[in-house]
């Protein structure tokens, strides 16, 4: 499929791109535990200093990240990391346990019920100023937790940021030999059997692009919550994307990390297998029936919209950090797809075209006014700087300098 892109389209594309820049991001300094305690500390890359025993003080040396878990396990062919990115104040302790003990354990099971596909779990724990010590100890009682139900590896670095995490992650198992990368949110609750549906679709399909589960919001919410799902059911863009809160990527579609641009890790995901030349320029990703999970919704109308504000910046960032030409096939025949009123053959269904038509015309309304927000914003020379979970963009508070923001 051809998709022409005008000089308009590269224009608007360049403006959007220039409306959010990230200062430059740097691999952060990660201390890793293995489940029999050894510890590892330095900056996450290809090597990470390696801390020997106290017997051994003064005696430090580089070693490859393939040592920190047995180099034979670490070579399998068929290998898969589970990565579960948190914080320490998203909840207390003992929830931190009791939920990655839950994943791990659907992670080792799906593993063992897969068969010929080996494993490690990985925590990735975030803390903040004054929280390093609590996320020692913390990490090691997580840790603790996964360890029946496989290998695993905890890992702590200063947040804040998801995609900080994931860059860590994947440059401690750079030089390792590996399939993919299972994504985990740290709120997703699986379905029995859903990660084993999951590795074995991913499997057949060459080990390739990205699986997803059908995510919901989670049993039990308020009302706001439930019809803000309905909704977004409705006005959705893609339904066959994978969400990251739980989904298997190819190694080599993450190599090197997210860029800095990206706050969504699936928008990235999505943005670099979406192939416009293709004849289904989705090919690459798949939603597979029969696995799916819960995640925590928020529950107040505030709350929903403060989440969905933020939803409207993972959109706009990632078509900046898409090629233009896959930009423009997103937003042309997808994100603003659906927008004309569609009329059925009765009164019953003409009347639901025409409140779909005027719910999506209300999120294109508002995607567009976020993305001239950030236009106007690159244009001046202030752009976004940090955009954050559910709390307002901060501004560049200096004028970018010439060929910053492009």
């Amino acid at each position: 499929m051809h998709i022409e892109v005008g000089a308009c389209a590269r224009w608007l594309h360049r403006r959007l791109r220039a409306g959010y820049a990230p200062p430059p991001s740097s691999l952060p300094d990660v201390r890793c535990l293995t489940a029999d305690g050894v510890i590892r500390e330095g900056r996450a890359g290809p090597r990470i200093i390696a801390h020997r025993p106290a017997a051994e003080a003064g005696r430090d040396r580089l070693i490859a990240p393939d040592r920190l878990i047995a180099p034979d396990r670490l070579i399998a062919p068929d290998r898969l990391i589970a990565l579960c990115p948190t914080y320490v104040a998203s909840m207390s302790a003992a929830e931190h346990v009791e939920r990655i003990s839950a994943l791990s354990r659907h992670f080792g099971e799906a593993l063992r019920a897969a068969g010929e596909i080996d494993g490690t779990f990985v925590i990735g724990l975030q803390w903040s100023a004054g929280e390093e010590d609590e996320a020692r100890a913390r990490i090691a009682a997580m840790v603790r937790a996964a360890a029946p139900w496989g290998d695993v590896l905890g890992l702590t670095l200063r947040g804040p940021g998801k995609i900080r995490t994931i860059n860590a992650a994947v440059a401690v198992f750079a030089a390792s030999a590996i399939r993919g990368w299972v994504w985990l949110d740290d709120d997703v609750r699986l379905d029995p059997g859903a990660l084993e549906t999951l590795m074995t679709r991913f499997r057949a399909r060459g080990w390739t692009g990205s699986v997803g589960a059908h995510s919901r919001p989670a049993r039990g919410g308020r009302a706001a919550s439930k019809a803000f799902a309905r909704v977004k059911r409705v006005t959705s863009a893609v339904q066959q994307n994978p969400h990251a809160c739980c989904m298997i990527v190819a190694a080599d579609t993450v190599a090197g990390g997210v860029p800095d641009i990206c706050i969504a890790d699936d928008g990235f995901v999505f943005g670099k297998l979406l192939d416009p030349r293709h004849p289904d320029p989705l090919h690459a990703m798949e939603v597979v029936p029969g696995a799916t999970c819960e995640f925590d919704a928020p529950t107040s109308v505030r709350g929903l919209l403060k989440n969905h504000h933020r939803l409207v910046y993972c959109h706009l960032t990632s078509i900046a950090g898409m090629p233009v030409e896959s930009a423009k096939y997103y937003v042309t025949r997808m994100l603003f797809a659906g927008v004309r009123p569609r009329f059925g053959p009765d009164v019953r269904s003409s009347a639901l075209g025409l409140v779909t038509s005027a719910l999506k015309t209300g999120r294109v309304a508002w995607i567009c006014a976020v993305a001239g927000y950030m236009m106007l914003r690159g244009a001046a020379g202030l752009p976004l700087t940090r955009i954050a979970w559910g709390a307002p963009p901060v501004a560049s508070s200096e004028p970018a300098r010439s060929g910053e923001s492009l």
